[in-house]
């Protein structure tokens, strides 16, 4: 019913004149001539945002207005990927407008459209804002400052179907005030983990506190002291201990943790320790407390990185695909140093998701990586020590044939075991 109301109002106010003269348009297309008197634009900038976990995002919403056009009302919807969050309690307080633009916030609420989360955008010029007043050409109408929650990449994108935009129509007897919103333009966002990294295991927090595997920070042990701890190395098909470009601060794991009797907890942003910097197998351990799971046997780990299929595990040192449901990894305690190293290393995970039908990965491997990967490989791009690229699978830096093979090895596989 909300949504109704508000549709209702804005639809009201887009007919009526309000006071000062400002007119604000009717959505509903008229068969008279002219149901539109101008067109606009609508972009998010920066064209590419990057934060760190923990720190805000900013996305502004601009508008350029054609032939003159004045802005006098927005109802837009503004969409975005994991690795970002509204607080669905009070999101008004993440949307700021310029007031120079419009005056009045009317309703932000939280919807989803489809499998994406969006914020639907209510705002007016108002009563107090006069026509001459009203801005036009290239303008900021608000910041949207989104809370970074977990290392992702992801797209933020204004759904241009959903949109109402009003401005100012000077012409004489004029009632068609409605701007036609022509193209829209998104923006890709990068969410890298935090700067302050205060632990990477409970050895270097305090005797009453242990490190939190997702923030990693240092946190109270109080009703977390017989959460069960969980350590393992693992790796990377196709990266070698000296490959340069797979840090593992940049290729941060996703764990879920699996008992025979139905537990699940999953956890993300999970940064691991790389171990070697030489041989044909790059090492990287995770020591990690699996906060809010008591469970210490007969579990499964289930594994998977930011271009990984999800691999999972059922018993140490395990060599091929583990097909029986439930786990055997047993032995684990409360405490890092009693905890056993299991051994994942001799079943490394592969490699491939880069890409998907929206162009962000989709959790599986098929012909639109391949073709990504393929189409990168051949421009046999180079970057420095340290540097990232998506489609560098094995981590060397560079872009090649070897690419492409490692992948093709995930299309054969059976993909995102869950049991």
């Amino acid at each position: 019913m909300k949504n109704k109301s508000i549709n209702i109002i804005f639809g009201i106010l887009m007919v009526v004149a309000l006071i000062g003269g400002v007119m604000l348009a009717s959505q509903n297309q008229e068969t008279r001539r002219g149901a539109y008197f101008a067109g606009t634009k609508m972009l998010i900038m920066p064209e590419e945002i990057a934060a760190k976990t923990g720190k805000d995002l900013v996305a502004q919403l601009f508008l350029d207005t054609e032939n003159g056009a004045k802005l006098s009302a927005l109802d837009t919807f503004v969409c975005y990927d994991k690795g970002l969050e509204l607080n669905a309690d009070n999101p008004e307080n993440q949307v700021v407008l310029n007031t120079d633009a419009l005056k009045d916030l009317v309703d932000v609420t939280l919807e989803n459209v489809g499998d994406k989360p969006c914020v639907r955008i209510v705002a007016l010029a108002g009563a107090t804002m006069k026509p001459a007043n009203l801005k036009s050409g290239m303008i900021r109408v608000l910041n949207i400052k989104f809370k970074a929650t977990e290392v992702a990449d992801g797209n933020i994108t204004i759904l241009a179907d959903k949109t109402k935009v009003g401005g100012y129509n000077p012409a004489a007897g004029a009632t068609d005030n409605s701007l036609k919103v022509g193209t829209v333009t998104g923006a890709k966002y990068s969410v890298t983990i935090g700067d302050i990294v205060q632990c990477n295991s409970d050895s270097d927090c305090a005797d009453n506190e242990y490190c939190d595997s997702a923030t990693k920070q240092c946190k109270p042990t109080t009703g977390a002291a017989d959460d069960t701890y969980l350590k393992f190395k693992m790796a990377f098909y196709g990266v070698r201990g000296d490959a340069m470009c797979a840090d593992a601060a940049k290729l941060p794991l996703s764990v879920t943790v699996r008992s025979n009797d139905g537990v699940v907890k999953n956890y993300t942003g999970i940064v691991s320790t790389k171990t070697n910097t030489s041989g044909d197998v790059g090492i990287y351990e995770v020591k990690m407390r699996l906060n809010g799971f008591k469970v210490r046997n007969n579990i499964a780990v289930f594994v998977k990185g930011p271009k990984s299929l999800q691999v999972k595990y059922g018993v140490n040192n395990q060599s091929s695909y583990y097909s029986v449901a439930g786990g055997e990894l047993s032995g684990l305690t409360s405490e890092e140093s009693s905890t056993p190293m299991f051994d994942f290393t001799k079943y490394p995970l592969l490699s491939g998701d880069v890409t998907g039908p929206n162009n962000s990965q989709d959790g599986v491997v098929d012909g639109l990586d391949f073709s990504y990967i393929k189409t990168e490989s051949i421009k046999r791009t180079e970057v420095a020590s340290g540097g990232y690229m998506l489609a560098d699978i094995n981590g060397n830096c560079k872009m090649e044939s070897q690419d492409v093979a490692n992948m093709m090895l995930s299309l054969s596989v059976k993909q995102g075991q869950l049991y």
